[in-house]
């Protein structure tokens, strides 16, 4: 606002914002919960918030989703997001959704060529490791049950 020279209520009112809400400073401490998923994410970077609120859900913490993804997404501004994911061409990642999303938050798709599953190699071994500890070592009758061990 200093660089344009322009009022905090003219600026608020150029956003829809009520002044009050420029000048509020949360009493509310999220330390604990931003040191919970600092270690999560430190711990299995490849994951994201499903996965790490459903940890800690089961460990029983008191914090609501909302407060949690709130912490979350303060987290992922401050460590960034990826410029790019090398994804082979499956339908997972050819779908609209994932291409809007990654167009949204600027985000290159580095698709891998056709039958050259070396170029991606580590989620190449990921598959090979679930198809072998999961999906071979149980019988499925239908998805619902595949659903369940997530």
């Amino acid at each position: 606002m200093e660089e344009h020279q322009v009022s905090v209520t003219q600026a608020c009112r150029v956003v829809s914002l009520h002044r009050s809400l420029w000048y509020y400073q949360s009493t509310r401490d999220d330390s604990d919960i931003q040191e919970a998923f600092t270690k999560l994410v430190d711990k299995l970077p490849h994951r994201g918030f499903d996965t790490y609120y459903d940890r800690q859900k089961a460990q029983g913490v008191p914090w609501g989703r909302t407060r949690m993804l709130r912490v979350y997404r303060e987290i992922t501004n401050f460590r960034g997001i990826p410029r790019s994911i090398r994804v082979d061409n499956g339908p997972e990642f050819t779908s609209k959704a994932f291409a809007t999303w990654c167009k949204e938050h600027a985000i290159e798709i580095k698709f891998i060529q056709p039958g050259k599953p070396t170029q991606n190699a580590y989620i190449e071994r990921f598959n090979r490791l679930f198809r072998e500890d999961i999906l071979d070592a149980y019988l499925f009758e239908d998805l619902r049950q595949v659903k369940r061990l997530r």
